[in-house]
């Protein structure tokens, strides 16, 4: 998993250093130097990734698009390759076949919502790199420029939910103050934020054609800045009623936000669907930093860097995925007295605490969750036909393909590409799993996610999540 030693580039010659390693397949490959000549343009100076690429440009995607596009991709691959977890969003969407990073050759015609690939450029093209660097290092460097890539359409979109909807005269006069506040929270400071991430990515990506990494950068801002992120997702929950109530009783507001919808330049998407934006992000990135990780050689400097990054952001999501949390749970007997005008009778009924950082919720068992209390009976359940229960060693596995948030202190928050060892299916469609990343246990919805069907693939996978999660606790300061 943790395959390929990053490219050390001298600052005048250029010259890749041969303690360079390729672990894939366990061979060993030496890189050749990469002639400085081939990069640069007829007035001697060096070409840079952004003469061909324009991170303010709308030609990439709208983010939902991006999303979209990625996760019915990796979908597909997944089911049909049993090789597929091996491959970063970039690689399905065009490093296979014709085009891809075994040939120079020109790929078919760039699409207007196309996501950009690294093998792509012109200038990576005339520079001849592709021929010198093996495979694992050209996923490595479509896995890094994905990060910019798909900043680029997160950034486009925050600009339309800033400048077609926050910045609309119309939607603004049928709103007061503090409705305006609760709907669109602090996005001014998490599109100012942006804006410096990609920056700072693109000063490095220009550095040379051939990108050194970009775990660092992502480090430092996960460190610094990403705070606006947990800040925004936790007026989440006011923003959705704030909306759902103007929607129902403010006609105006309701008639402006669907012209507003309907506009090209937000390609008809809800507004809801903006206003998730820096959530799905924030997920995005712990992602991207997965499968950049997995493309850089153990031991190395860029392997620690990717490690920290990681640690950092998948700090930052418990906060951002949860507003509400689970503080203690457990059963208690309210005491009840009952009598008449000659006898008192006491009797105890049995209620269920879930006590949230922020609400106390008394409950009592409920048949249709009879699934979940009876856990501890497997044999009446077997008896009745109702669920399957695996063992450790023997089970089924399934990856998310769809975001699900935990409604229930058992249940599982999934996120798209976490991977889950099923553990109890039920006939209600309900599976219990772990998942690998964190061991973390709950129920999900079996229709958010499809099952990985070879041995090989699911060989794979605790792999990879075993050694991700090695190295996030070595490189990690206790």
């Amino acid at each position: 998993m943790l395959e390929e030693r990053n490219l050390q580039l001298a600052v005048n010659d250029v010259d890749v250093s041969r303690s360079g390693e390729s672990y894939e397949n366990g061979d060993f490959e030496e890189w050749e130097s990469i002639d400085m000549d081939a990069m640069c343009d007829k007035t001697g100076s060096p070409r840079r990734i952004s003469s061909d690429w324009e991170p303010n440009s709308d030609y990439e995607p709208l983010y939902q698009i991006y999303q979209a596009k990625v996760l019915k991709e990796a979908s597909q691959i997944q089911s049909d390759s049993p090789d597929c977890n091996r491959r970063s969003v970039s690689e399905t969407l065009g490093l296979e076949g014709p085009g891809g990073l075994g040939m120079v050759g020109t790929r078919s015609r760039r699409g207007p919502e196309e996501i950009t690939l690294w093998q792509d450029l012109p200038v990576v093209k005339e520079s001849g790199v592709l021929h010198k660097l093996t495979r694992t290092e050209k996923q490595r460097q479509e896995s890094m420029f994905e990060v910019l890539t798909s900043e680029a359409s997160y950034l486009r979109s925050l600009r339309v939910l800033k400048d077609h909807f926050l910045g609309s005269r119309e939607l603004n006069e049928t709103l007061v103050i503090h409705d305006r506040k609760a709907l669109f929270s602090n996005l001014l400071q998490v599109y100012e934020i942006s804006e410096r991430f990609i920056g700072d990515l693109l000063k490095r990506v220009d550095e040379s054609v051939v990108i050194s990494d970009l775990c660092d950068i992502i480090y430092e801002h996960s460190e610094n800045h990403f705070s606006v992120f947990i800040d925004y997702v936790r007026n989440q929950q006011y923003q959705e009623k704030t909306y759902s109530r103007l929607m129902e009783s403010n006609r105006d507001f309701s008639l402006v936000m669907r012209r507003l919808e309907s506009s090209p330049l937000c390609k008809r998407l809800p507004f809801t669907s903006f206003m998730l934006l820096p959530f799905q992000r924030i997920t995005r990135i712990k992602i991207l930093i997965q499968n950049i990780q997995k493309r850089t050689a153990k031991g190395t400097k860029e392997e620690e860097t990717a490690s920290k990054a990681l640690a950092s952001v998948s700090k930052a999501i418990p906060i951002v995925s949860k507003t509400r949390c689970l503080e203690k749970q457990g059963e208690l007997q309210v005491l009840c007295k009952r009598g008449s005008l000659f006898s008192i009778r006491s009797k105890c009924t049995p209620v269920y605490m879930f006590l949230f950082n922020d609400l106390l919720i008394l409950t009592t068992k409920k048949r249709s969750d009879m699934h979940r209390w009876m856990a501890a009976f497997p044999s009446i359940k077997a008896a009745l036909g109702e669920e399957k229960i695996y063992e450790d060693w023997d089970c089924p596995q399934v990856q998310c393909i769809s975001h699900y948030v935990a409604k229930q202190a058992d249940e599982l928050s999934l996120e798209p590409s976490d991977v889950i060892n099923v553990l109890r299916k039920t006939s209600e469609g309900w599976y219990e799993g772990m998942r690998l990343s964190d061991g973390k246990k709950g129920w999900f919805p079996a229709e958010n996610t499809f099952e990985v069907t070879t041995d090989h693939q699911r060989r794979r996978n605790v792999r990879e999540k075993y050694q991700i999660a090695q190295a996030t606790s070595l490189n990690t300061p206790s």
